[in-house]
């Protein structure tokens, strides 16, 4: 049998089965600010989707006038020097403002 056709097969499976979108929670569960000057750095932890996971950051600021918000999540240094995040989930705007609105209430 011809291997070619064997790949040619498998990689059209592939492009066939489309992946279901996941809906990621997140549930503020304790709030640290650690705020300084005009930047605002707030330590969390949370319930992503059940799972308990600890020392996430939110961070907001100004930059060239325009607002900006993020999340960072939990990293380790590795032995080749560089920072890895130990856990990820894909982010949206609408995730981080309620976040945000979560972690102002705990404030």
């Amino acid at each position: 049998m011809n291997k070619m056709a064997i790949k040619k097969a498998n990689t059209a499976e592939k492009k066939e089965s489309k992946k279901e979108k996941v809906t990621y929670t997140v549930e503020v569960t304790r709030v640290h600010d650690v705020s300084k000057d005009d930047k605002t750095r707030i330590l969390f932890d949370a319930k992503v989707n059940g799972v308990a996971v600890s020392g996430m950051s939110y961070m907001e600021g100004v930059k060239d006038g325009k607002e900006w918000s993020m999340i960072r999540f939990p990293q380790t240094k590795a032995k080749n020097g560089k920072y890895y995040n130990v856990v990820w989930f894909p982010t949206s705007k609408e995730l981080i403002e309620d976040v945000a609105k979560q972690i102002e209430s705990m404030l």
